[in-house]
């Protein structure tokens, strides 16, 4: 089976502190053309797929219905992630067996921070909320812009790599041969080699600010390529150092 994973899309209602960066009938179009390239069975959403501390889901379904009722199918996945951990229709993780016994894990990769506990969730939610309403004054609606954009700066690993990858560790120590994981909005693959063989972790990157990032996986084989395809896309100048454009994969 090929599992095409993609994670932090943080979908919003498209308004200037949002952070998805694409329309609907170009994002499915992008997916659908990687969906048939390379014969993908099943699409595997890897939580912070919706921007939940901004905006209730009601409203991010209002602004993009035909995109929502796109991934609402069969042979989707939606996976939680801190930013869309209220989100019902969603599970928190998910275990493939392949026919050789090998386990494939895959989860959103919050938990290795603070970020999954319900106080600071709750924090970020109030603080957002607060940005928002800042917009109806007009002024600080530039500056609320800015600092959502630099928090929200993709190109920037958001938690220390130790924590991640010891956490990424003990999930490997486990039975699970491959984790794939999201969250830090970095695509990277680490080894760890034990005794009984090789582990891989691998990270998706993120789909935001117009950009695709995504990783194919063979869960038979577990041969696995990256996808890129994109760059970063912000409304203000940022001074703190240059997005990096990716090249598509294929």
């Amino acid at each position: 089976m090929k599992i095409l994973v993609l994670s932090d899309l943080h979908i919003g209602n498209g308004n200037s502190l949002g952070a998805f960066g694409w329309r609907d009938d170009d994002f499915i179009s992008r997916l659908e053309l990687y969906r048939e390239l390379y014969g993908i069975d099943t699409v595997v959403l890897n939580g912070d797929v919706f921007e939940m501390y901004k905006y209730s889901f009601k409203e991010i379904y209002r602004h993009h219905r035909k995109l929502l009722d796109y991934f609402f199918r069969e042979e989707f996945i939606l996976l939680r992630g801190n930013h869309d951990s209220a989100f019902p229709g969603s599970r928190d993780e998910l275990t493939v067996v392949n026919s050789s016994g090998r386990l494939i894990h895959f989860e959103h990769g919050h938990r290795a921070d603070f970020c999954g506990y319900m106080a600071v969730r709750a924090f970020h939610r109030i603080g957002f909320r607060l940005l928002r309403f800042s917009s109806l004054l007009g002024s600080i609606h530039r500056l609320a812009r800015f600092f959502t954009e630099r928090y929200e700066n993709f190109d920037r690993i958001q938690l220390k790599k130790g924590r991640y990858r010891r956490y990424a560790e003990g999930l490997l120590k486990g039975l699970d041969d491959v984790i794939v994981l999201g969250h830090t909005h970095a695509m990277e693959s680490i080894e760890f080699h034990e005794r009984g063989g090789t582990k891989m972790m691998i990270n998706s990157g993120t789909c935001s600010q117009g950009r695709f990032q995504a990783v194919v996986l063979d869960t038979e084989s577990l041969e696995y390529l990256f996808i890129r395809d994109g760059k970063r896309k912000t409304s203000l100048p940022l001074p703190f150092g240059k997005s990096r454009e990716l090249q598509a994969v294929g």
